[in-house]
């Protein structure tokens, strides 16, 4: 055995001793988790599944992938903060639209972050819209202020969260705001169809149609030809008190074109004029004078003059006055 080495591997050993002996006592501590943290965001509303938002505790944002087929207009959320921590909004739906949603997480070390919530629409490549009825030889479609006009195409969803419909006027390139309040969406078999409601206020002449679904945005590929009819009248209660207002609605699919005048002609032959107190294109409010007279007129008929529309248009009412109090 040969021992002239010896002394040498013990140098050595004796030097790694020492660094293990002064590493152990250079030992850091890891740095304390952050106590203002939000740990889960996850959309509940969507059946049978969950979505997950993914959090990003450096640029303090939410992002959460919505895809089409979920057909959601808002997000219900659940939220889990660390331990410690309470959140100073109210957790409350999220309109898939809002862009302005934070979240302030308090920790209980007396830190405070503020996150920013995206909610990024997974959406189709493309849209289609067309008329639902219209053959393919025609070279427009004919409809009528304050008409409903049904709509379909490839929307993939029956949400009407993103859903926009705009007329734009052919020469003057106005822009108006179809009527969607009453819309819904129906899933058909090949394609889904909608119905719109054209805005009173427009006028006469040829628009396009511009719709704005998931995203994505298309022309109709043929335009909408506006024309007006004679204005036809509904009334709502006929029981009136002498020197109130009575309010007098137009028919859907009919405006008033600037209403100048409102008569009833009575059993007795007599013509009593209701003076305007306002009017628009789907409403005429008329004062009932104070002398008219009390009790049910019968079925009469009415005489409606407008200066948007050269013959005085005849309708048949019946109408109940009574004593003001």
């Amino acid at each position: 055995m040969n021992y002239r080495f010896l002394p040498f591997t013990v140098i050595i050993l004796i030097i790694i001793s020492v660094l293990l002996l002064f590493s152990c006592e250079d030992t850091v501590e890891p740095e304390p988790l952050p106590k203002d943290i939000i740990e889960e965001y996850k959309v509940s509303n969507i059946p049978d599944n969950i979505v997950y938002g993914t959090i990003d505790n450096i640029e303090n944002t939410i992002t959460v992938y919505l895809p089409y087929y979920y057909s959601l207009d808002v997000i219900d959320p659940e939220i889990t903060l660390a331990e410690g921590a309470t959140l100073e909004e109210e957790i409350l739906p999220v309109s898939v639209n809002d862009t302005t949603q934070i979240y302030t997480v308090n920790g209980d070390d007396g830190n405070i972050r503020t996150y920013r919530l995206d909610i990024v629409q997974q959406n189709p490549s493309s849209l289609t819209v067309d008329y639902n009825s219209l053959s393919d030889t025609a070279t427009e479609f004919a409809s009528y202020p304050n008409a409903t006009t049904t709509l379909k195409g490839n929307l993939f969803s029956v949400s009407t969260a993103t859903l926009e419909v705009t007329l734009i006027d052919s020469i003057n390139e106005k822009e108006i705001p179809a009527d969607l309040s009453s819309t819904m969406i129906t899933a058909g078999a090949e394609e889904y169809t909608f119905p719109i409601i054209i805005p009173a206020e427009a006028d006469s002449g040829y628009y396009d149609i511009r719709v704005k679904f998931l995203g994505n945005t298309c022309i109709l590929p043929k335009p909408i030809h506006l024309k007006y009819r004679s204005p036809q009248a509904v009334t709502g209660s006929s029981t009136v008190i002498q020197g109130g207002n009575y309010t007098i609605n137009a028919k859907s699919g009919y405006v008033f074109l600037e209403a100048t005048s409102v008569t009833v002609n009575l059993a007795s032959g007599d013509n009593i004029n209701l003076p305007i107190v306002s009017e628009s294109r789907k409403q005429i409010i008329v004062k009932i004078p104070d002398d008219f007279p009390l009790g049910a007129t019968g079925t009469r008929p009415w005489t409606f003059e407008y200066s948007g529309w050269t013959d005085a248009i005849i309708q048949n009412f019946g109408l109940t006055v009574q004593a003001k109090e």
